[in-house]
């Protein structure tokens, strides 16, 4: 059986790959989580007790930075359903 695109971008998300991606997040303080239910992509960045939660750049930003992340490692994400979390706002994205 072939792998979802959405199988695909959340296996390479929560991969050792990804770890680039997250590591300025995590340097902060913030806690990601990334996880699929019917074919969304949920990435879900949460503060920890140190990190200024009004610091993250908002999910619109972290939205487009994780597409471009996922199509320059060959996963398509033209109807990619992607929904970015974040402490500061209800997490934008589609």
């Amino acid at each position: 059986m072939n792998p979802t695109t959405a199988d695909r971008a959340t296996t390479l998300l929560s991969s050792s790959e990804a770890e680039g991606l997250w590591a300025p997040l995590h340097a902060d303080g913030y806690v990601v989580e990334v996880a699929e239910h019917e074919s969304t992509v949920t990435v879900t960045v949460r503060a920890g007790a140190t990190a200024c939660a009004d610091c993250l750049a908002p999910s619109t930003v972290l939205h487009d930075i994780v597409r471009l992340f996922l199509d320059d490692h060959g996963v398509p994400t033209a109807g990619l359903s992607l929904r970015i979390v974040t402490p500061t706002d209800a997490g934008q994205g589609t």
